[in-house]
């Protein structure tokens, strides 16, 4: 380098690590004074700004989904990241992607600033009763997760009717006989997802006779959630501990006859007649008859 001339020396700082780090340009030469010159370089790594991509929940399993209806679910995604997160589309693969579909999308086309969210709809709309899955796929410019896949799994379920009643049984205790006992009210409800049909109501067991059906509001169809009644009494005709069964015919497939135990003890009345006869104190020999009545109940 000639007198009063110069050069240049060209330095980049290319991090590797989130850290502060320092070195030193080292310049050798005949100079008499300073053969070799240090010059102090220092430097922070930081963080690329890039987008970061994540999405609430990571999956989604819709369970049993009556055929013929839906179920819908939020998919929340959000921009970890220090850059915009671009979603440049999303879409629906896998085995079963036509049983479900995305009602509603915020991210596609539109960037998402740092911190920031936006929301994709998934409704599984199930046409079969079979166990069904997809992919619910999410572009961006994510450098890490480019391509996001989010596993959708759910499972069609039949239309049918489903049949209870409560009480399960009934006791009516002991009753004269001759006389009813208070009337026993079972509520039959439909907790299916198709209309329940009572195609018969009855009574059977071992003694039918000794009991009855005063009401019945279920003859017909029962919607799903809805309920019916039907009323039963005890008449014992003769004393003993009788026995029988309700029974309710529907055209629940699991529950095509379902029966509610009844039972009861019929008691006889017994009429006891007393004579008072007080000659001793000199009354006339008039005879007066009182009457009381006691119950004579029979029980294993």
């Amino acid at each position: 380098v000639a007198p009063a001339g110069s050069c240049v020396i060209d330095v980049v700082f290319s991090p590797t690590e989130l850290a502060s780090v320092s070195a030193s340009l080292v310049i050798n030469s005949d100079d008499a004074d300073t053969p070799e010159l240090a010059i102090g370089l220092s430097g922070t790594g930081v963080e690329t700004a890039v987008a970061d991509i994540s999405v609430s929940p990571a999956s989604k399993d819709f369970g049993a989904v009556v055929i013929q209806t839906s179920s819908e679910v939020t998919f929340t995604v959000s921009n970890n990241g220090l850059a915009e997160l671009v979603i440049s589309g999303a879409s629906l693969a896998g085995t079963n992607p036509s049983e479900f579909a995305i009602t509603a999308d915020t991210c596609s086309g539109a960037p998402v600033a740092p911190t920031g969210s936006c929301v994709i709809d998934v409704v599984f709309s199930p046409t079969e009763v079979l166990s069904m899955s997809a992919l619910l796929v999410i572009n961006s410019n994510d450098p890490d997760t480019s391509v996001l896949d989010i596993a959708l799994s759910g499972t069609g379920e039949a239309t049918e009717p489903d049949i209870s009643a409560t009480p399960a049984s009934k006791d009516f205790g002991s009753v004269d006989v001759g006389a009813a006992s208070a009337v026993a009210v079972f509520t039959v409800s439909n907790n299916g997802t198709a209309d329940l049909v009572i195609s018969g109501v009855s009574l059977a067991g071992a003694n039918p006779s000794e009991f009855a059906i005063t009401g019945d509001t279920c003859s017909g169809a029962v919607a799903p959630a809805a309920n019916c009644t039907i009323d039963v009494v005890f008449s014992p005709t003769a004393a003993g501990d009788m026995t029988a069964l309700l029974v309710i015919n529907s055209n629940d497939p699991d529950t095509s006859e379902l029966s509610a135990g009844l039972s009861g003890t019929g008691v006889d009345i017994i009429i006891i007649i007393i004579d008072d006869d007080d000659d001793s104190k000199g009354k006339s020999n008039s005879k007066s008859s009182k009457s009381k009545s006691k119950s004579n109940g029979k029980k294993k």
